[in-house]
């Protein structure tokens, strides 16, 4: 399309018009190789600083928007606005001539003065000769100029060298680091986007976070990935502001030796061009709370469900023949945990044995570890110990002071009987003593209250009245028992008591023998006290010298 020319009744010269059209193709070509020039460079620049400041750490976001933004301001904004100045603005002719007003003034002035000259709304009655005199003059002084060198501040050529030399570094890194100029295409031009950054060497950290002993020095292991294609010897690690710690390449990783912390911050590593971030959060070690021990007994206690045990004292006592399983409660979430050499099952922070048979003694040295790979400071260690049932033990208390008692006459014993499992029952048992041999022997118990299996304490009364019982007048011997449920035990007694049994006749001899034994141990007190007084007034009448 060519462009917009007014239309003239005269024309203008074939010299000055084509001088005209050629300094404007010129300044055309100019304006537009540095538009173009500009924009590229921009770009490429933009391009190559994300490149750059990729190699020395992960731009963010808002800095690649930054660097987008003003690498598209060439060709989105700076190119139109040229576009609109060097092509929109000179495409009359009389503002071509006003542009080489800057360079030749006077000539500038003549060509804006014979191109107003040839409009088509000139004055009708001027002199035509005149003015193809004037135009003949003005082309004649055009001849000799060279309207080239009026192009205004022509950069052409630097733009044009500039954008060459930024597209070649472009195309160099494409050309020989391929990974890392798409990656840092994508990162140019999506900045919006989450696009892992690219560098040489390739730290694996496995995680962003690592939970390490409050208070304890930790290591911090860092693989190097086996494509990277930079594998520094040496990397550096810094905590918060604390000196750096370095660690040189081992078998594919890096180990960092950390002193203890007790406050929460972020690691920063380097290696190489790359630059990772890991946050270390100190927390303490996973300590007991709490250890229960569920004991199954043997079934002859009759125990319908389980007993719990502590056993947080480190020794447990547990009976022989039992089942027991032990129960753990720490205080955080475990991953994994045992019981020396058996299998522990995992309940979110609760720690649980198989069933163990209580036949031998044993030692278990539990320990865990909990979901942030934190082992206990110590493992509990815990004895289990196979007792056997132990009998029951008794208390028995009477009335009976001086062991008398009428063959009518009740006697009542306060039986009190401990196990450590369960009392069946408890009573008193009689026989015959020794010393009444010529009286028919004889033997008889009765019971006294029911236990049951779980019933470690039974306190009862037993009443004995001896004719009740088909007991004639004699003495015997008199005891409480108590039985548990271990097959095959015998019973438990109290310490015997002797009663004499006598009959209403015997008792009333027995009182009378007793009064009489009274009555002489008063007289024997009577006259001991006479002694005494007749003593006292004889040391009263003594003199003072001889007392």
């Amino acid at each position: 399309m060519r462009p917009y020319e007014p239309a003239t009744s005269i024309k203008l010269p074939a010299g000055i018009h084509g001088k005209l059209h050629a300094f404007r193709r010129r300044l055309r070509r100019v304006k537009l190789v540095e538009g173009i020039g500009g924009a590229a460079f921009g770009l490429a620049l933009s391009y190559v600083l994300l490149f750059g400041l990729d190699r020395l750490w992960d731009t963010p976001i808002w800095a690649r928007w930054t660097l987008l933004l003003t690498g598209m301001a060439g060709p989105v904004v700076v190119l139109p606005l040229k576009l609109h100045r060097w092509f929109w603005q000179q495409r009359r002719l009389e503002q071509v001539a006003r542009l080489l007003r800057s360079t030749f003034p006077r000539l500038g002035d003549q060509l804006l003065g014979v191109i107003e000259l040839a409009r088509t709304d000139s004055d009708g009655h001027r002199s035509q000769t005149l003015v193809h005199a004037a135009m003949q003059q003005v082309d004649r002084a055009s001849r000799d100029q060279d309207f080239t060198t009026a192009v205004p501040s022509p950069r052409h050529m630097q733009w044009a060298a500039a954008a060459g030399a930024a597209c070649l570094i472009v195309a160099a890194t494409f050309l020989t680091l391929p990974e890392a100029s798409w990656n840092a295409a994508q990162r140019w031009l999506t900045p919006w986007r989450d696009v892992e950054r690219y560098t040489f060497a390739q730290l694996d950290l496995g995680a962003q976070e690592q939970v390490v002993a409050f208070g304890v020095a930790f290591d911090v292991p860092v693989r190097i990935k086996d494509a990277s294609g930079w594998k520094p010897e040496t990397a550096t690690a810094q905590y918060r502001q604390q000196e750096p710690v370095q660690a040189r390449l081992h078998e594919g990783a890096y180990r960092f030796k950390m002193p203890a912390q007790r406050v929460p911050g972020v690691l920063e590593i380097h290696a190489g061009d790359d630059r990772e971030v890991l946050r270390i959060v100190p927390l303490h070690r996973p300590e007991l709370l709490a250890l229960k021990a569920t004991v199954e007994l043997p079934a002859y206690l009759q125990y319908e469900q389980p007993v719990d045990r502590d056993g947080r004292s480190g020794t447990l006592s547990v009976l022989t023949g039992s089942r027991v399983q032990l129960e753990a409660t720490i205080s955080r979430e475990l991953a994994e945990g045992n019981f020396g050499t058996e299998p522990a099952t995992v309940e979110g922070s609760k720690l649980k044995s198989p069933w163990l048979n209580m036949d031998t003694e044993r030692t278990l040295t539990a320990s865990w570890t909990d979901i942030h790979a934190l082992r206990a400071k110590e493992p509990l260690h815990l004895y289990l110990e196979p007792t056997e049932d132990q009998a029951p033990t008794l208390q028995v208390r009477t009335t009976l002071d001086d062991r008398i008692l009428l063959e009518d006459e009740v006697a009542t014993f306060d039986i009190s009987a401990r196990d450590d499992y369960g009392i069946r029952q408890i009573g008193i048992e009689w026989k015959s003593t020794e010393k009444q041999a010529g009286t028919q022997a004889l033997t008889g118990w009765k019971p006294a209250a029911p236990g049951a299996p779980q019933q470690r304490e039974l306190r009862a009364k037993a009443a004995f009245r001896p004719k009740a019982e088909g007991i004639q007048p004699q003495s015997i011997e008199l005891r409480a028992f108590a039985e548990d449920y271990l097959p095959g035990r015998a019973r438990a007694y109290s310490e015997p008591f002797i009663l004499h049994i006598l009959s209403n006749e015997a008792h009333a001899q027995w009182i009378a023998e007793q009064l009489h034994q009274w009555r002489r141990r008063a007289v024997e007190t009577y006259e001991a006290e006479l002694d005494l007084n007749q003593r006292n007034k004889e040391i009263r009448n003594l003199a003072v010298e001889e007392l």
